[in-house]
């Protein structure tokens, strides 16, 4: 009797063991974080800080994502690869994304950045370019590679100058060197980028911006149609924790560098502080609160679509009706 009683005991320990396991399991299961990746429209820099600073608060694995942050070689690279699926989200600019959506690449925006364009004639104050029609008769760089140069021609179109002719020289990245050289009199890139290191090497810049001439959504988070359609929960975790974390980066840049510089301990600490604030700055172009983070509507994206179209960066009309999707709350 004893026997047959202790077998019983037995018995259902070893069933509570199981049940205790099979809880654990199917926990685990559960809160598994998705792997996902995001490739960035560049090396990595201080404006990527909130990237770095919401996998280190541990904020994308509350939301469940394990994300990868992929270096990056140019937004045309951004376009391809989360097009295609290699990479679930990226960074790219505005004029990369339309031209993806022109050639049907599957993308969509999921957030705006920059609702206004970085790109920029930049030069040594010596070089005497203090407005657009100083650059008749000098030297510009411009790498005919990037969205930049499309912008920088339709400037020179909209300041409809007379009897002006300047010497384009191709550059194959944002012209620094070749500036510094004094192989151009001034050169185009975003901003932010090689301006920014010119000055914090003590040179005085003059800067150009193409928002001057034409208004248009730039840096922005895409996804793709799989995505968007199959896993939207993901996609609006994912962008509810990024703008989260760009929001407070912009309110505390110094966290923001400091947890890029713990990913890239030998950049430059001057030009990542100076480049960082002029990178906030445009975050905050259109709305100094910071409140419209991140927003988008038809109305914006129809108008920098039709925009593109007249300075030739897209060749067909489009409108924006499936191509991002609305803030989740």
């Amino acid at each position: 009797m004893n026997h047959v009683f202790m077998n019983r005991i037995i018995w259902l320990r070893a069933r509570v063991v199981a049940f205790i396991i099979g809880l654990s399991v199917c926990s685990g299961a559960a809160v598994a974080a998705d792997k996902m990746s995001i490739r960035l429209n560049w090396i990595p820099g201080a404006e990527h800080g909130f990237l770095y600073i919401a996998k280190e608060k541990g904020w994308y694995s509350e939301a469940g994502i394990d994300l990868e942050i992929v270096a990056g070689q140019g937004s045309t690279l951004v376009v391809k690869t989360v097009g295609n699926g290699d990479n679930e989200f990226g960074m790219a600019d505005g004029a990369s994304i339309a031209r993806g959506w022109e050639a049907g690449v599957p993308l969509v925006a999921i957030a705006v950045l920059l609702k206004e364009s970085p790109a920029s004639i930049y030069s040594p104050k010596s070089a005497g370019i203090a407005t657009i029609k100083d650059v008749c008769g000098k030297r510009i760089g411009v790498n005919i590679k990037s969205t930049t140069a499309a912008q920088y021609q339709a400037m020179i179109r909209l300041a409809n100058l007379k009897d002006c002719k300047i010497e384009e020289v191709p550059i194959a990245a944002g012209g620094i060197k070749e500036v510094l050289a004094g192989a151009v009199d001034g050169a185009v890139t975003f901003a932010y980028e090689d301006p920014m290191m010119l000055q914090v090497q003590g040179t005085e810049v003059n800067q150009i911006i193409a928002s001057d001439f034409f208004k248009l959504y730039s840096l922005g988070l895409v996804t793709n149609q799989t995505m968007a359609s199959t896993k939207r929960d993901l996609v609006n975790r994912f962008t509810n924790v990024t703008l989260r974390a760009l929001k407070y980066a912009v309110a505390h840049p110094d966290e923001a560098v400091a947890a890029f510089l713990k990913v890239s301990a030998s950049a430059n600490l001057p030009y990542e502080q100076t480049k960082l604030a002029f990178f906030n700055r445009l975050i905050l172009a259109d709305d100094k609160s910071g409140a419209t983070i991140g927003q988008q509507n038809a109305s914006g994206w129809d108008a920098s679509l039709d925009t593109l179209l007249k300075i030739g960066i897209v060749n067909k009309k489009m409108g924006s009706a499936g191509k991002f999707l609305p803030l989740a709350e």
